[in-house]
């Protein structure tokens, strides 16, 4: 599936949840765990890095972008 696809299934009325954003292989790697300072294999929360979340959307318009230009060169 490719970025397009998954942001298009996206439920963006109100906001990007984590869970939503982890059903999707491409876009999970936007969410991080942050692990527990005294315990490293406890995870306390996840939390979105919003710079990896704008590389993916920047990707999604490069494929909307390349998608553009065939369509216009057929």
């Amino acid at each position: 599936m490719d970025i397009c696809d998954c942001i298009k299934s996206l439920n963006l009325s109100e906001k990007i949840e984590k869970e939503e954003l982890k059903r999707f292989p491409c876009l999970a790697v936007a969410v991080k765990p942050l692990r527990n300072v005294e315990n490293e294999n406890e995870i306390n929360e996840e939390y979105i890095m919003k710079d990896d979340l704008i590389l993916i959307l920047f990707k999604a318009v490069q494929e909307l972008k390349n998608e553009i230009d065939s369509l216009k060169a057929e």
